[in-house]
């Protein structure tokens, strides 16, 4: 892969709207946005966005609708609690070949190339996770994580000789359990409220859950965004099962991204306290950010976007941001017949 290539994609703001008070309108090159009174309006310039996502509810115009489709934005709806309601999409792009392409691989186990690839990128960057943790805090280090390295780096050479993807499934389930089993030693605040025990969710029963579930629907998003700019069908993956509605390929990839981003994402709010449990509230969805904690996910989320760092399967050092516009583009040639391989990237 060319190291140069992932610059091509210009890395722009993600526009968060947490207010059920907001309405949006297009006004000359700009979105118009008001919250309550009159003396509140925000013009941003279409050229500035790159997508939009609105948490809870939200008066929008009907020419939002035709210019985000129109300029390819994308306008995504999610409940309060972060979970995806639905989007709104320009018109398809890509070569239609490379779609059928991927229908046909969907429907063999011709794709456990990639479903293998992409569960060995997730064991690996787990690992490296954890090492990193255990190097800068040794006193973390103990029985119990060395084993769970052990097991881990031996599902991993599992994985690698495999040739089907139900057992594929079978190891990366393993592997979850081990990685979660021993991720709560590497959040080091002494507020229990803050620790995990164990993964939850639809609802989350807790602060640590509630985080995750709340960053991996960030995740997801830019994974859609990314598939689509590539050409490639979001809604039909390799690993994650279809159904309607669910963005099966974008599951599929963000797998090896959730340690390498997502989670040591996590462990940095939680463990630098820049989110504490005074951020969080319950209601019949369980645990959820409240609009303190959210802001300041969606702040330090951006910020993360905008680090420089190195992936592994490209030379240069590329803004964070852009992994899932590099992995899609991956699938893509991929997909052309222009490579055999899916790499997934490394963060050590």
């Amino acid at each position: 892969m060319k190291g140069a290539e992932p610059q091509m994609k210009q890395l722009m703001n993600t526009l968060y709207i947490t207010n059920d008070n907001v309405s949006a309108k297009v006004k000359r090159q700009a979105f118009e946005f008001q919250t309550g009174d009159e003396n509140s309006i925000v013009h941003i310039p279409f050229h500035e966005i790159e997508k939009i996502l609105v948490f809870g509810k939200a008066d929008f115009d009907e020419s939002m609708y035709s210019k985000c489709a129109e300029l390819g934005i994308g306008l995504y709806f999610l409940t309060a609690g972060g979970k995806l309601r639905y989007r709104i999409a320009g018109r398809t792009k890509g070569n239609v070949l490379v779609r059928k392409r991927q229908y046909i691989l969907s429907e063999h186990n011709e794709g456990v190339i990639i479903v293998s690839a992409m569960i060995s990128g997730k064991i690996r960057n787990s690992i490296n996770l954890i090492r990193r943790f255990v190097g800068n805090h040794p006193e973390i280090e103990d029985i119990k994580v060395q084993n769970a390295l052990k097991k881990l780096d031996g599902i991993n050479q599992k994985v690698i000789l495999c040739g089907d993807i139900d057992e594929l499934r079978g190891l990366e389930g393993s592997a979850g359990h081990i990685y979660y089993d021993i991720f709560d030693k590497l959040i080091l605040v002494p507020d229990e409220r803050m620790h995990f025990n164990g993964r939850n969710r639809r609802p989350p029963k807790d602060c640590c859950n509630a985080l995750l579930s709340y960053v991996y629907t960030m995740l997801m998003v830019d994974c859609i965004s990314a598939i689509e700019s590539s050409g490639l069908d979001p809604y039909v993956g390799f690993m994650h099962a279809d159904r309607s509605g669910k963005p099966s390929l974008a599951l599929d990839m963000m797998e090896e991204m959730r340690p390498a981003l997502a989670d040591k994402f996590v462990l940095k709010l939680i463990n630098l306290r820049q989110i504490n449990a005074g951020m969080f509230e319950e209601n019949e969805d369980g645990i959820l950010l409240n609009k303190e904690g959210r802001n300041i996910v969606f702040k330090e989320w951006n910020k993360m976007k905008q680090e420089m760092g190195s992936i592994g399967n490209i030379e240069d050092t590329i803004p964070l941001g852009l992994i899932p516009f590099v992995q899609a583009q991956q699938l893509n040639r991929l997909m052309r017949g222009e490579t055999t391989l899916y790499i997934p990237i490394c963060r050590r």
